[in-house]
């Protein structure tokens, strides 16, 4: 796991834990399906991570996405990826009707305990799609890769931990040249959450080229309006995955580079 050193500051819902905006027995009825094929695009040159897209390409945009039309306005995330030739940069704009809380790792059971943003991908294009046999208990493989990312709002710094395989068998050990870095909105709630991850991280077998295709699958978890102690109430899933996407990448969906 890395704390962003500068020290600045995705459809099904899976549980709710604690809010009553939501009544439990519409929750399948509600679920939004925007499972197919995202883009990711070229990096506008230069790319400076301070949670702003200012310099960002986005006409790979998917969203927002929400899990609930009627509640698009209170809850709804935004995502974008690009890439260059060194580094994958994945973004998520958040609305949500409080700041982010989440006390991982000072505090609690881990980044899933509150609002945080996670992507799960392949990492070779030669994979037939969607993925499969890679699931629990079945073939590992270094190629599947897992990135949490969240803001820590006790002590206000920005972490990510990632994993290969479905099992996270394989954790990242090395996190030199990343940065990710969370935008507190301030006219209205949520955030923005900005990543840079190094291809040599994620796969440094994998040069991604125009044309190429991967799984590729976004969650983001929301969290409850306590910030003493924060618990994920639900989640927002994008491009496929779902409840079982820790778990089976088969759901994953699909995203090609522009």
């Amino acid at each position: 796991m890395i704390e962003n050193k500068k020290n600045i500051n995705y459809f099904f819902i899976f549980s709710i834990l604690s809010m009553s905006i939501i009544n439990y027995s519409n929750i399948f009825a509600s679920e939004i399906k925007q499972a197919g094929v995202e883009y990711i695009v070229p990096a506008a040159g230069k790319i400076t991570v301070d949670g702003d897209l200012k310099d960002w390409n986005k006409s790979g945009k998917v969203g927002p996405v929400t899990f609930d039309e009627e509640s698009i306005e209170e809850y709804n995330t935004t995502f974008y990826a690009m890439y260059d030739k060194e580094n994958l940069y994945v973004a998520a704009v958040i609305v949500e009707p409080h700041p982010p809380y989440n006390t991982n790792p000072l505090k609690g059971v881990g980044s899933w305990g509150g609002d945080a943003v996670c992507f799960r991908m392949s990492s070779d294009p030669t994979f037939s799609l969607p993925l499969q046999g890679l699931g629990i208990g079945q073939k590992k493989c270094d190629a599947l890769f897992t990135a949490s990312l969240w803001h820590n709002h006790l002590d206000k710094k920005d972490y990510w931990e990632g994993y290969y395989s479905i099992e996270a068998s394989y954790k990242v050990t090395d996190y030199t040249g990343s940065e990710v870095k969370t935008l507190i909105h301030t006219e209205n709630n949520g955030y923005t959450l900005e990543a840079k991850i190094p291809w040599k991280i994620i796969n440094p077998k994998f040069q991604p080229k125009q044309g190429d295709r991967i799984a590729l699958t976004w969650e983001v978890s929301i969290a409850n309006m306590n910030p003493s102690e924060p618990k994920r109430a639900f989640q927002i899933f994008g491009n496929g995955g779902g409840a079982r996407a820790f778990s089976d990448p088969n759901p994953w969906g699909i995203a090609e580079f522009k």
